[in-house]
């Protein structure tokens, strides 16, 4: 279980540049806010990080020896494919853990034993509460920021986490995810995606104006919004208008090219895929699919 720093480790010293498991939750794509709540918000990148999560956590998770014989009947195989805690199930707990490893770099869980020293529980720690580093000695441990009593730090050996690591690492210890190289095009789609509403929402694209050759005064001006508004907005769109006071309506024809951010929308959903190792149908993406293709994707 946890001990808390504060009795073992009250004059450690930090090691200076020691990468934090929480460095990069935030980032800025040309304005556009970049983390893992918003990440999620693409449907691209929603659709790859819940599809890999969920294909790894229906796939058994073995428990070998030294001999590299599995066992079926150790405690750990059970809380990996039955129940790591009271609380929750195999399969959720593994998706948890596999899309935090995705998107953050690592996951996390605390390894609960007994006074035996058998493992009891497993329980999952939010990646943003926990990271990697040393004592004066060198000594790898993980600091639990807030998870002690008063909201003090609380230490864990490295005995004592069972920690998943995205593949890619520079340490071999503290995996980078997703978000750390994927950021300027979850940022792209996710501006593609603001673009797209602001543009299409409360009459964004309109189908026309009204001009006319005389000046109008700030009450005639804002009678004619309202009147417009109450007889031809909303629902009433495409109802006849009449018009008064020399007012003529004029359609806006719309270049094809101003709505090319539709093509850039779908190349983010290629890079994307790109970047999860995805082929593009698993996102969803047919433009490209055909019968053959989707039997090897769905193959491999």
């Amino acid at each position: 279980m946890a001990w808390d720093f504060l009795d073992v480790f009250a004059k450690k010293k930090y090691v200076e540049n020691q990468p934090r498991g929480n460095r990069k939750l935030i980032s800025f794509s040309g304005g556009t806010l970049v983390n893992g709540d918003t990440a999620m918000e693409v449907s691209a990148f929603y659709r790859g990080v819940t599809y890999i999560s969920t294909q790894i956590a229906k796939l058994p998770w073995e428990v070998k020896d030294s001999d590299l014989k599995i066992k079926k009947n150790h405690r750990v195989h059970k809380l990996l494919n039955l129940a790591p805690n009271d609380e929750t199930n195999a399969f959720m707990f593994r998706v948890k853990l596999i899309a935090d490893a995705l998107i953050y770099g690592n996951g996390y869980a605390e390894i609960e034993r007994d006074l035996a020293g058998r493992v009891v529980a497993l329980w999952p720690i939010q990646h943003n509460d926990i990271y990697p580093d040393r004592d004066e000695n060198g000594t790898l441990f993980y600091r639990v920021v807030g998870g002690g009593y008063a909201g003090t730090d609380v230490i864990l050996r490295k005995s004592e986490v069972y920690h998943v690591r995205n593949f890619h690492t520079k340490d071999g210890i503290l995996g980078l995810g997703l978000l750390d190289y994927a950021a300027e095009t979850i940022g792209t789609a996710k501006g593609a995606e603001k673009f797209a509403n602001s543009l299409f929402s409360n009459g964004g694209m309109p189908s026309g104006v009204l001009e006319t050759e005389t000046k109008l005064s700030d009450v005639g001006l804002k009678r004619l919004l309202e009147t417009w508004k109450t007889k031809y907005g909303g629902s009433k769109t495409g109802s006849t208008a009449i018009l008064e006071d020399g007012l003529k309506y004029k359609a806006v024809s719309h270049d094809p090219q101003v709505l090319q951010f539709l093509e850039s929308r779908k190349f983010s959903v290629i890079d994307i895929a790109r970047f999860l190792g995805l082929p593009p149908t698993k996102l969803f993406d047919t433009d490209a699919a055909t019968f053959n293709n989707i039997e090897n994707a769905n193959l491999e």
